[in-house]
């Protein structure tokens, strides 16, 4: 009963995990519009340039970087604790 219980509440944490990055992915803000006085500075040809694109985390294939947390009742938790199991 105790490992079900265990279970459930980490499902629980898992669903309100990604509700949180779901939410958070949907409020970005949004750029203001440039006016016709912007469009013709001659720094607005440069501001409107592609900026590189910087990669954010690993790559695929490649394992994701160490890091550690406090679990509920306070104990620190590496990722690594879990090597060679499923992680959400």
């Amino acid at each position: 009963m105790l490992e079900r219980t265990r279970f459930l509440g980490v499902v629980a944490m898992a669903v309100l995990g990604l509700v949180t990055v779901a939410c958070g992915a949907s409020s970005q803000p949004q750029q203001p519009a440039i006016t016709t006085a912007q469009r013709s500075a001659p720094e607005a040809s440069v501001a409107q340039q592609a900026a590189p694109e910087i990669p954010v985390g690993p790559a695929v294939g490649q394992r994701a970087p160490d890091f550690t947390v406090q679990d509920l009742n306070g104990n620190p938790v590496s990722l690594s604790d879990f090597r060679g199991k499923a992680v959400l």
